[in-house]
């Protein structure tokens, strides 16, 4: 199932060694000290289980009309006991996934790697949450080359009498350009508060109240990342996974920032497993919310590896 790099040269060969490796459960203190992670694979923690936070953000406000409608939750919850797994298009409103999707375009946004290389390689976004509201806040990272900024380039747009704003724009060249350079940073602060709202509605319990309709299940709690896949980033399946040991409900919101379309052949789907059998593969679709449900053990999932195929990176939101 697992692949972690490639070999793109047309003159060198792949070699691999395969193999079980077993280990004795009750190890003593030497061979658990053998058996620590070596140096420089140290594993970042994942986020934790927290409970939910009350919000006053209405479900209208952010989820698309028709995942609002009686019938269609009714569909949905139906789909969703038979199959226990369902996948949502265009679940966000229209305004909204666009807001959203242009945040993860932000250079400055601060990412961290995610590992150890041998259960997982990927970005996580910073994010802090407050205790006493549950708001959530984007970190950002200083921009290393202030001047290196650049604007759109594009015409500008005249509602009006066109010529009028041309020369008055033509007479002070250096205030339409910090004019053009301030409306930037808005629309960037726009879509940074969109993603932030979304990112505390999904650990809510307006959000849990959406998801319980839809699925039957009752959610109490949520563990929250922002993940980002790019070329040579992936996942595997492994017996250390917190998330896979108990029972319970996968969510994942899919954004494609860079409005291509994404073919299954650059990797980045979402595989879940059973010993040697594949249970299902979520692919990668835009503003797309899948919901699976996991049983209590045996089932692990892993992200299959980006290969250099793929055109640009994508994001989601994975909430356990």
């Amino acid at each position: 199932f697992h692949q972690v790099n490639e070999v793109l040269s047309a003159s060198k060969a792949r070699i691999s060694i395969a193999g079980w490796f077993y280990y004795a459960e009750n190890q003593t203190q030497q061979e658990q000290k053998i058996n620590q992670q070596p140096k420089g694979m140290s594993e970042e923690p994942l986020p934790e289980f927290v409970p939910l936070c009350p919000s006053k953000t209405e479900a209208a406000s952010l989820v698309g009309r028709t995942y609002r409608k009686p019938s269609m939750v009714k569909r949905v919850n139906k789909a969703f006991m038979d199959e226990s797994s369902i996948e949502l298009r265009d679940f966000l409103r229209k305004d909204i996934y666009t807001q959203v999707a242009k945040a993860f375009l932000d250079p400055n946004l601060a990412w961290s790697r995610v590992g150890p290389s041998n259960k997982r390689s990927y970005l996580q976004l910073n994010i802090d949450q407050k205790s006493t509201t549950g708001a959530i806040t984007i970190q950002k990272s200083s921009p290393t080359d202030p001047s290196a900024e650049k604007d759109d380039g594009g015409a500008e747009k005249d509602d009006d009498d066109g010529a009028e704003k041309a020369i008055s724009s033509s007479s002070n060249p250096k205030k339409k350009g910090k004019n053009k350079k301030d409306s930037k940073q808005q629309d960037t602060g726009d879509s940074i508060k969109a993603l932030e709202d979304l990112l505390t509605f999904l650990k809510s319990d307006k959000f849990a109240e959406v998801v319980s309709q839809l699925t039957g299940l009752t959610i109490t709690s949520c563990a929250l990342e922002v993940r980002q896949f790019d070329k040579g980033h992936y996942t595997l399946a492994h017996d250390e996974d917190p998330y896979m040991k108990e029972e319970g409900l996968d969510v994942v919101l899919c954004v494609f920032a860079h409005g291509v379309s994404w073919k299954n052949e650059y990797g980045g789907t979402v595989h879940y497993v059973e010993g040697d059998e594949e249970l299902l593969t979520v692919d990668p679709h835009p503003n797309t919310l899948s919901l699976v449900y996991r049983a209590e053990g045996g089932t692990s999932r892993f992200v299959k590896y980006v290969n250099s195929a793929s055109p640009c990176p994508r994001f989601d939101v994975s909430c356990t």
